[in-house]
């Protein structure tokens, strides 16, 4: 694998009015294309722009913000023993938990709505629950310091890093609490922990002065970037495969490109969703009452493993619309997404009170992936839009005495005579989805369709005409 260093773009001081003072925690904000960087020595969240130009996010925070970490629309602070929240996009402050630690340092979430902190002089770690602004102890008496953190999914447990002299890396169970040693290492003082799109994790460590890097299963460990003083809690950026990296001791943040000669956007690998094919329903299955379908194709030449995609909404979902338990994030929509094959992706929401008619939410989405084949990573991003109500069709210069539709109800064929040549029929189903759209340039046409309520639309010379039709 390639490492080629990028060191921070620094702006002249007379161009940019913040710098870094003791950086310690970075996370990279993907709605605004930035990261953000606490500053653990004056008060401040910094955002670091695309281009390198340095600004303030947040600041006036007290105690000093430490480790940081971004769920939803909300950027969270371990500030000594209160975890505060910010709305990304104003910065106004939305969230305040008052744990009860001495000096909370490490911060990751899972992908149920908590939160998970450690508390360095403690030597605990809490959960928060985001939703109820609570937390609780999971563990204590760790006989360590505990610092970074990382939330590993498939086997239910937070992965941590500790201080002190052989620092091991440990796990605690989601389940029973329960702390393993999942990796003993000759390292020192560990501070971050991040794991990368192949699988593989990265600690940074003040005794080695650089990253470490191991294996999946935390084996073969290998100093791979070194002339770091004080590295503290790093960030894998899946995105661009990048490893950031604050190096409190250098008062600089290092971004180090881990494999750019293998990634690629996914829009120049072919991926792609029929606007068509985008539906809002009941949902039957999932976490919460209703659903938007997204079929997702892959165009290109390369197989994927577990590609996640996300939907960011652009403008607001009605009132009483609101995302289901962790649909917000990227979820996993296939297991093995092969060269050619479709998936139907789910973004669940819980509604609670009626959408207004032809009420059209304009999103993005966003696919990325965890484990792709024979590329480390990728990304694809298109906008669309679905009307999540759609109003019965008016009838515009009506010609419905014109065309002929039979039979209604049918139990299936459904057959159009007109005595005008009919240019056009438009077909949707009851959940507003374009089913066909064709020329006719015919005086008739027949269909075969599925049971279920239908919008039949015709055009001709005279004038359009929409008919209902049911098909049991």
């Amino acid at each position: 694998m390639k490492y080629a260093t990028l060191l921070l773009f620094l702006l002249p001081a007379c161009l940019i009015s913040q710098n870094y003072s003791n950086p310690e925690s970075v996370t990279f904000d993907d709605a605004n294309n930035r990261y953000l960087i606490s500053n653990s020595n004056n008060g401040q969240i910094i955002s670091r722009a695309a281009d390198g130009t340095l600004s303030i996010f947040k600041s006036g925070i007290s105690p000093n913000p430490y480790g940081i970490d971004i769920v939803g629309n909300t950027v969270y602070a371990c500030c000594s023993g209160r975890v505060y929240g910010y709305d990304r996009n104003t910065a106004q402050q939305v969230f305040n938990v008052n744990t009860g630690a001495t000096f909370l340092n490490g911060i990751t979430h899972d992908n149920n709505g908590s939160l998970f902190v450690s508390d360095f002089s403690g030597q605990r770690i809490y959960r928060i629950s985001i939703a109820g602004e609570t937390s609780n102890i999971m563990a204590s008496g760790l006989g360590q310091s505990p610092n970074g953190m990382d939330y590993d999914e498939e086997n239910n447990r937070i992965i941590f890093v500790n201080w002190g002299g052989a620092a091991p890396i440990k796990a605690m169970s989601l389940a029973d609490s329960s702390i393993t040693v999942i990796a003993s290492t000759s390292y020192s003082n560990c501070d971050g922990i991040a794991r990368d799109n192949a699988g593989s994790y990265y600690v940074s460590s003040w005794g080695a002065n650089g990253i470490v890097k191991f294996d999946s299963d935390f084996a073969n460990p290998e100093v791979v970037f070194t002339g770091l003083s004080q590295p503290a809690d790093i960030y894998y950026n899946p995105y661009t495969d990048t490893l950031a990296v604050p190096a409190t001791g250098n008062d600089n943040v290092f971004f180090y490109d881990l494999n750019s000669e293998v990634v690629a956007p996914c829009s120049e690998l072919a991926a792609s969703i029929d606007a068509n094919e985008i539906t809002f329903s009941e949902a039957l299955l999932g976490t919460g009452d209703s659903v938007i379908t997204v079929t997702i194709t892959n165009d290109s030449e390369f197989g994927f493993a577990y590609p996640l995609a996300k939907l960011i909404p652009l403008n607001a979902l009605p009132e009483g619309m609101t995302f289901s338990s962790s649909n917000n994030e990227y979820e996993v929509f296939e297991s093995a997404w092969n060269p050619g094959a479709s998936a139907p992706a789910y973004f669940y929401f819980d509604v609670n009170q009626e959408i207004p008619e032809n009420y059209i939410l304009n999103f993005n989405i966003r696919l990325t992936n965890l484990s792709p084949s024979p590329i480390d990573t990728c990304y694809f991003e298109e906008e669309f839009q679905i009307n999540l109500r759609p109003s019965e069709p008016l009838k515009i210069n009506d010609i419905s005495s014109a065309i002929s539709i039979y039979p209604n109800p049918s139990t299936g064929l459904i057959q159009l005579k007109s005595a005008e040549n009919i240019n056009s029929v438009r077909i949707v189903d009851g959940i507003g989805r374009v089913i066909l759209t064709e020329n006719v340039n015919s005086k008739s046409s027949s269909y075969n369709l599925n049971p279920g309520l239908y919008i039949i639309g015709v055009t001709s010379a005279k004038g359009n005409s929409f008919n209902k039709v049911l098909v049991q």
